[in-house]
């Protein structure tokens, strides 16, 4: 599965089962950096990543 970077459009091209998607996400806070590992289960990656958010 190729790795998307920020503003890449996420795309499927064989929908129709359910999937569990992991999502490595970092973000910065007052006391530093952290990286965070999430699994959600959708459909597609793009409603994956829209939970995440």
């Amino acid at each position: 599965m190729p790795i998307k970077a920020s503003g890449e459009t996420v795309f499927e091209k064989k929908i129709g089962s359910v999937k569990n998607y992991g999502i490595w996400l970092r973000y910065d806070s007052r006391t530093g950096h952290h990286n965070m590992y999430r699994e959600y289960r959708d459909v597609t990656m793009a409603g994956a990543v829209t939970q995440a958010y």
